[in-house]
């Protein structure tokens, strides 16, 4: 009986000693476990998904350890279980220290402060060993208590109550701890967190259905854009890796190279399409608020170029070159800082090791002006003759001080624009709005949203909207300005979708954009459609005299603010040149009476020399003139017009027998090679005389063809591994 009650006494301490093994072993796995909540560590690497499978095995195995202990209280063999427990712990403690060596001192000594997430993911990951290393004590404690040992009911409660206090007190102090750190020292003093540290990547290739312009990125870290080769080639690719350090430093790899039968090629291969063309850089980065991770302009960056027969015609077709330099080799910022230039700041949106997209973290922008007398920009020479509206408000703008023009435009970084065209009043200070007592409220605006791209110079040219909507609000007095704000057929208040009326896309043509990075400001806009029209040379054609044609008559109003141009077909316009309204209509001059029928059919005449007419606009009855007309101004004379000029000869656009490519025909005897997959123009000059066409391209190399139709076998001056053949008809050359 005595030997039976010690050996009671010795395994009830046993299962005691057990269950708080299991209590501290669950609270560690708990602590182990919250380290990945930081993103610090990714579950699944290194060893944590064997040491969660081995903390789960030493909890069961406890388990089953405390009910064998207490079903078999003298069976010796339950003892290994105690044992087994133990080794288990053991080797879990042992594995997180191990995967954990690295950044502890890093973390703990030198960038214990930095906000990257790293110090709260050590402090759980240490904090679940402290409680493995307790449960071990405790499991071996109890496994050799001696059994002559005699415990009395109050010093075993003592040694419950000991036993929960250091649970409490080892668990408590850990978990409140790294909570704080985790959830406070996330917010650096940046107020930003940095990503888990981890590796990126994505690889360009048309095999990967990634390369479309919508898809992949205008620069891919190299000397020059090489996307349009990448949609043009399936043998060509371009992979860019990132790597992500604890430290909060980033590495970069961008890679291109050309795959022929089914492996890389090096330079000197017999295919003569050997590829290096690499960038490596190395810098730091921040995460922002919503997930994604901004690079710095690099530290340090070497980039190396290695070209073959083949691959050496990369150069002239991208401009591949630092600095102008394009000879191979390996060009290192340290001493060519052009190369640091490859990679600018860039924000990346990144997910599960992939690079999802990514762009410069300075492209894009909202960029603004406001058109007024008072901010001294409303002068002919540089307001523009439209402002997105449905008319140009710049006569307006220069006779109206309290009018204002503000332009908008929002620039994505990814090749997105949107647009925001605001017409108002500013009355006593504040703007006006529909239903003031001022009567001057206005709404008169266009939204429009489409594509850009950014030019070599530094402009950026919007493309003509995908989409776009205007709208027209106005009250008793602005209501005098329906004359010229009108959406096709519309000009009543309203909301007027491209959808339903296209006429409002005419309305933001393409259009290049000079624009201030620093400040931010619209300096300059152009259609460059006018601007080829204002600067196309036209051919002169030699006419034969005729007599000179009836000049109009101008006739100013009696007080200077207007005007009216009597033409000699019978038509006439008034001008009110400070609001930029013009007025059409017809007129009769017979037996001394002048009759004016403006466009609303409202008849206005005059009689007797000079004569007395007072114009009612048809644009509002609010707007008219007072005019003095001298009676010979209208005796116009009644010489014909001109004869009809010859057309102008036009250019003539071939495209090659493989449609490829595309060769054109100036009639002044110039000729464009355009090879648009590859971004490439090649200009030279050709004749064609006897039924013979002779071209000559930049480098002077000439080629002929003869026959109807010709026969053009093209070489381009940007290498000669680029050609072209053509079909063309003869008569594409008759004058």
């Amino acid at each position: 009986m005595a030997n039976q009650k010690k050996t009671g006494r010795k395994n009830s301490f046993e299962v005691f000693a057990c269950a708080v093994a299991l209590i501290l072993t669950v609270i560690g796995i708990g602590a182990f476990l919250m380290s990945y909540t930081t993103n610090y560590y990714t579950f699944g690497q290194m060893n944590s998904t064997l040491i969660t499978i081995c903390l789960a095995g030493a909890v069961a195995l406890e388990i089953v350890n405390i009910i064998l202990r207490k079903k078999y209280p003298d069976k010796l063999w339950t003892k290994y279980l105690t044992y087994g427990v133990t080794a288990l712990l053991a080797y879990c403690a042992i594995a997180i220290v191990g995967d954990r060596v690295e950044a502890i001192g890093t973390t703990i000594v030198t960038d214990y402060d930095s906000g990257h997430g790293g110090e709260e993911a050590i402090y759980y990951s240490l904090g679940g060993v402290a409680l493995l290393l307790i449960a071990m004590i405790y499991n071996i404690r109890g496994s050799f208590e001696s059994s002559e040992k005699k415990y009395g009911t109050g010093r075993r409660a003592a040694a419950a109550v000991i036993a929960a206090v250091l649970c409490v007190g080892v668990a408590v102090p850990v978990l409140t701890l790294t909570h704080v750190i985790s959830f406070g020292g996330k917010n650096a003093a940046d107020g930003s967190a940095v990503a888990s540290a981890a590796s990126y990547q994505v690889s360009y290739n048309q095999a990967n259905n990634n390369t479309d312009t919508d898809v992949m990125p205008s620069y891919q870290f190299l000397c020059a854009d090489l996307s349009g080769m990448v949609r043009a080639d399936s043998r060509l690719y371009v992979d860019v890796k990132l790597d992500l350090a604890t430290d909060g430093t980033y590495k970069l790899l961008s890679d291109c190279y050309v795959i022929e039968s089914g492996k890389r090629t090096v330079v000197g291969d017999d295919t003569g399409l050997g590829l290096v063309l690499k960038t490596n850089a190395e810098g730091t980065y921040v995460t922002n608020d919503d997930g994604t991770v901004t690079t710095s302009v690099p530290t340090h960056a070497v980039f190396e170029m290695g070209t073959d027969t083949y691959s050496g015609q990369m150069k002239a077709a991208v401009q591949m070159n630092v600095n102008g330099n394009d000879a191979d080799g390996v060009y290192d910022s340290a001493a060519e800082p052009a190369v640091l230039d490859f990679v600018p700041e860039t924000k990346w949106t990144l997910a599960g090791g992939t690079i999802v997209k990514w762009k410069d973290a300075n492209a894009g922008g909202t960029y603004t002006v406001s058109l007024n007398q008072q901010n001294g920009n409303v002068e002919a020479d540089e307001l523009p003759d439209y402002q997105f509206l449905s008319n140009d408000m710049g006569g307006m703008l220069r006779a109206e001080s309290r009018l204002y023009v503000d332009i908008t435009l929002t620039l994505d970084g990814e090749g997105k624009y949107d647009l925001f065209s605001d017409c108002y009043v500013i009355e006593s200070g504040k703007r006006a709005v529909v239903g003031d007592d001022t009567g001057l409220g206005l709404v008169f605006t266009t939204k429009a949203e489409g594509t850009y791209t950014e030019n070599s110079d530094g402009t950026y040219t919007i493309a003509a909207p995908a989409h776009a909507v205007a709208e027209i609000k106005t009250d008793t007095y602005s209501s005098q300005m329906k004359g010229f704000m009108s959406f096709g057929d519309h000009d009543e208040d309203g909301v007027f979708d491209s959808d339903q009326v296209p006429e409002v896309l005419d309305f933001v043509p393409e259009t290049i954009f000079t624009l201030d990075k620093d400040t931010k400001a619209i300096v300059s806009w152009l259609n460059p459609a006018e601007e080829t029209e204002e600067e196309a040379p036209v051919e002169e054609q030699p006419a034969e005299e005729a007599a000179p044609a009836a000049e109009a008559a101008v006739i100013p109003s009696d007080d200077g603010g207007t005007e009216m141009v009597f033409n000699p077909d019978g038509t006439y316009v008034f001008k009110f040149a400070a609001y930029n309204i013009e007025d059409a209509g017809t007129y009769t001059y017979d037996n001394g009476a002048l009759k004016v029928v403006n466009a609303a059919g409202t008849e206005m005449t005059a009689e007797g020399d000079p004569l007395k007419l007072h114009y009612v606009s048809a644009v509002s009855d609010q707007l008219t003139g007072d005019f003095t007309i001298p009676a010979d101004a209208l005796a116009f004379s009644t010489a014909e017009p001109n004869a009809e000029e010859a057309p102008a000869a036009e250019h003539v656009t071939i495209p090659s027998d493989d449609g490829g490519t595309e060769i054109t025909f100036n009639p002044d005897g110039t000729f464009v090679f355009k090879f648009a997959a590859y971004n490439i123009e090649d200009a030279g000059t050709y004749t064609f005389e006897n039924g013979t066409l002779k071209v000559i391209n930049a480098n002077g190399a000439e080629v002929k063809a003869e026959g109807d139709p010709l026969k053009l076998h093209y070489v381009s001056a940007v290498s000669d591994q680029l050609t072209g053949d053509f079909t063309i008809p003869a008569n594409t050359f008759a004058k």
